[in-house]
């Protein structure tokens, strides 16, 4: 999130008070993360309860910066496979898919499916599966310009033809502010 959507975010929050934000997501530690039962573990987790959020780190964070004691929680038993897809949609529809990360994401999926199976789990046309892992080929060079830009000055398609270019190339944005 851009740090100037979550001090309106923050904003928002105190204007309408915590009974008013929509649910933060959470899992239980062990259904995310599974792991050995056994007598530590369980004593471990029944002391400290622990929980994975799915959605909503940022409220959290927001609430916990406005020091608030309490928060709507919707526990759910959700695996760390299913938070997945979950906080993709979730940033989709708040249209907040930096091309980076879901490109990271897709390659995450490859080992366990084709591009088109994962095209299918994420909603997504398989060509934009296609596009985004091609942004992985992209040399250091490239991504660290790119880094320094304004979020969103440069999108996956401007960067497709860069994806060609040989280590140490260099690559002339301009100003596109």
């Amino acid at each position: 999130m851009a740090p100037e959507d979550y001090q309106a975010l923050k904003a928002d929050m105190l204007l309408v008070g915590p009974k008013k934000i929509g649910s933060v997501l959470a899992s239980p530690y062990l259904v995310f993360y599974p792991c050995e039962d056994n007598e530590e573990n369980r004593q471990f987790y029944a002391e400290f309860s622990t929980y994975v959020i799915v959605d909503g780190q940022h409220r959290h964070q927001a609430a916990t910066e406005l020091k608030w004691s309490e928060l709507k929680v919707d526990v759910q038993d959700i695996t760390e496979e299913e938070a997945k897809g979950i906080c993709y949609r979730k940033s989709k529809e708040h249209g907040t898919i930096d091309p980076f990360k879901e490109a990271a994401l897709f390659k995450s999926e490859l080992d366990l499916m084709s591009q088109k199976e994962i095209a299918a789990k994420y909603l997504v046309d398989p060509s934009t599966v296609s596009h985004r892992l091609s942004l992985l080929k992209l040399v250091p060079e490239v991504l660290e310009q790119v880094a320094k830009m304004p979020r969103g000055t440069v999108t996956p398609s401007h960067l497709e033809p860069a994806t060609f270019l040989p280590e140490g190339s260099t690559l002339l944005l301009g100003n596109l502010t």
